[in-house]
């Protein structure tokens, strides 16, 4: 993770210090960590850096963008976590990938503010019903919904004021929270998803888990998932 690009010195400057964390934001906090292109992650560490790279499913141990990012840093031509994150992705190996996602951190609060209000509307009626399960991935059992597909299979019930809101939810997903989705052209069943997922809490174990992350936190109460049998 880097501090500062064009420092002192080479044209680059490492966070050096542990405590410098403690006050500046970092450019680019990159979740090298299968299945982490999840909300819950991705939220908590959303004060830490400008940018969030991150996959939705499993990963490789991705090295071979390296020779390719420190030459370019060495050139001072990276100015941002946005440029280190295209640099990564744009140099890795298929097989060690099927997609990254680039998260811009700015938009988290906003989203969370549109996605509370959302499910909180549908939750002064009832629990939330899916139609059917959404897409997704299931890893060493945990089980992740695509967000956009999670928001899609929602059972709004013709509710014309709640379909309005859950597609500006979906645009501002696809048009603001995420600023890339990288699909490794191998793996072409990933054009399916939107680049961020979301935790299957289908029972009260897996909700007791999660609530003690701020995204859940937060929320006045942990919605209840239905798959309509």
């Amino acid at each position: 993770m880097f501090r500062r690009l064009g420092g002192r010195g080479s044209g680059v400057e490492f966070v050096g210090q542990p405590a410098d964390l403690w006050f500046m934001k970092i450019d680019l906090l990159f979740l090298q960590v299968c299945t982490k292109g999840s909300i819950e992650p991705i939220y908590e560490f959303k004060d830490v850096a400008r940018y969030t790279l991150c996959s939705q499913t499993e990963l490789g141990a991705p090295n071979y963008y390296y020779p390719k990012l420190f030459s370019q840093m060495s050139k001072n031509t990276v100015t941002n976590g946005y440029d280190v994150a295209e640099i990564i992705v744009g140099n890795e190996a298929y097989d060690m990938y099927s997609s990254y996602t680039l998260v811009d951190n700015s938009k988290l609060d906003s989203f969370y503010v549109i996605f509370s209000t959302f499910v909180n509307s549908i939750k002064v009626e009832r629990n939330i019903k899916l139609v059917s399960t959404p897409t997704g991935i299931n890893y060493f059992g945990e089980e992740y919904w695509d967000m956009v597909s999670f928001l899609d299979n929602i059972n709004l019930e013709n509710n014309s004021e709640l379909n309005l809101r859950r597609n500006q939810l979906v645009e501002f997903i696809n048009n603001q929270l995420v600023l890339f989705h990288k699909i490794n052209p191998k793996r072409q069943n990933m054009k399916g998803y939107c680049g961020i997922s979301i935790c299957a809490l289908i029972n009260d174990k897996k909700k007791n888990e999660y609530k003690n992350l701020e995204f859940y936190r937060l929320l006045k109460e942990i919605p209840q998932l239905k798959i309509k049998e």
